[in-house]
């Protein structure tokens, strides 16, 4: 299918069982054994990714811009979680979607997801040089100045990763939790 031709109405889905890599307490984001918020969120990603992979044209890709999103419940270790993502705008380059998760028991978040369509190898060449040892291949394709430094906040703090044992560096959970999805890469999930 072209890029021309992508239209609302394209639906996309993801899963995920909850491990105890992917909790609040482990990633960083609160003291729970729960699925942590910014894990739930890049399975919601996810899923807006899959709705429209095979819908772009050859070398063209999608990047996330904007995220408004609500966690609505908790779900614990050993659940499974899918997301949605249902394609609701096509605007030029922007594609807005409704996104939503789920576990066995209830709805657990909801909102609205924007990506933007880029050509990858344009993309990839116009942030060749920021690539950084030991985390290259994790970040083709999103080597943006953010992921980088978080990239390296991560490298510089693992020794105190899962919880924060040294007084003199404080913990920015938000941070690690976004540089634990991008080392993890959602466990491969």
């Amino acid at each position: 299918m072209a890029t021309d031709e992508l239209q609302a109405g394209l639906n996309g889905e993801a899963e995920l069982i909850v491990g105890e890599e992917h909790t609040a307490l482990r990633v960083g984001s609160g003291r729970v054994r729960v699925l942590a918020t910014p894990l739930m969120i890049a399975l919601m990603e996810r899923a807006a990714v899959a709705a429209v992979e095979d819908a772009l044209a050859p070398g063209q890709q999608s990047v996330g811009t904007h995220l408004d999103v609500r966690h609505l419940a908790a779900t614990p270790v050993g659940m499974k979680v899918r997301a949605t993502a249902e394609l609701v705008q096509v605007e030029g380059r922007l594609l807005t979607f409704r996104i939503a998760a789920v576990d066995e028991k209830e709805p657990i978040g909801e909102g609205t997801h924007v990506r933007a369509l880029v050509d990858a190898e344009r993309f990839d060449a116009a942030h060749a040089g920021e690539a950084r040892a030991g985390g290259a291949e994790l970040l083709a394709g999103l080597g943006s100045p953010r992921a980088l430094a978080v990239k390296k906040e991560l490298v510089e703090r693992e020794q105190d990763f899962d919880h924060d044992q040294r007084d003199d560096v404080p913990l920015d959970p938000q941070r690690m939790a976004v540089a634990q999805h991008l080392e993890q890469g959602l466990n491969g999930a």
